[in-house]
């Protein structure tokens, strides 16, 4: 799935340990369920946002929650950025 920006783009994987591992720029790589179901979901020129942030949150449908915290190998971010609640 193309985007506005030029060398950037959406696309499902057969390797699915990649989608946790940057290793690429420009790419954002994605379960290929995820991806079709994406891609039903947006029409063309249709608006969105990307947010870059190292750390994902999740509530399980059991009320765990778990909490990923990733490098920042693109150093966007700074601990200036952090918010603490």
């Amino acid at each position: 799935m193309g985007l506005s920006f030029s060398s950037y783009g959406i696309h499902g994987t057969n390797k699915p340990l990649s989608i946790y591992d940057f290793q690429s720029r420009g790419y954002i790589r994605m379960h290929p369920e995820d991806a079709g179901a994406l891609f039903r979901q947006v029409k063309v020129n249709e608006p969105g946002e990307i947010i870059y942030e190292p750390m994902l949150l999740a509530k399980l449908q059991d009320g765990r929650i778990f909490l990923e915290a990733h490098r920042d190998p693109y150093r966007k971010k700074s601990t200036d950025d952090l918010e603490f609640v």
